[in-house]
């Protein structure tokens, strides 16, 4: 934040390079690389980690196709996922490093890839409790149709 705050300092209000780097505390050299950057439209972004295996469109393209498959109820594992995104940069022929003896992503990858994107749900199957089987039978679920059915046709009607 301190370093947008000096970058705005010396691209909005005019001010020197120098002067900026001791009013906010921050390395001259890192200041004067970061101006150049937001002059030539890039902005003050800071990037921390390793860079992505996969570019930004290509993620964005596979968190929508993973939320689709979960739309249409495919219950989808993490080694599932691992699989999908495989087969996917195999199909579309990008460069990786993923195991290709397991045609699998790595579990780190995956990791950071569901960091990334929150939106997506990637959870292990569980058991369904006892209670759970036993009230799933189909006097209740006709149950649960008729009085879906009437809110429809009431509503609607």
């Amino acid at each position: 934040m301190t370093m947008k705050r000096a970058v705005n300092a010396v691209i909005a209000n005019k001010q020197f390079i120098k002067a900026s780097a001791r009013q906010y505390g921050v390395p001259l050299e890192t200041l004067r690389r970061k101006v150049i950057v937001a002059r030539q439209g890039g902005g003050v972004l800071k990037k921390l980690g390793r860079p992505t295996i996969l570019p930004e469109e290509a993620e964005a393209e596979l968190s929508r196709i993973l939320r689709d498959m979960e739309s249409r109820l495919y219950g989808l594992t993490p080694t599932d996922v691992r699989r999908v995104v495989y087969k996917y940069v195999e199909k579309n022929g990008m460069a990786h490093n993923f195991n290709k003896d397991t045609e699998m992503a790595g579990r780190y990858w995956l990791e950071g890839f569901l960091a990334r994107h929150g939106e997506l749900s990637v959870r292990q199957a569980e058991s369904v409790s006892i209670q759970r089987a036993i009230g799933f039978n189909k006097p209740k679920v006709d149950n649960f149709f008729s009085i879906l059915k009437a809110l429809l046709f009431d509503e609607s009607g």
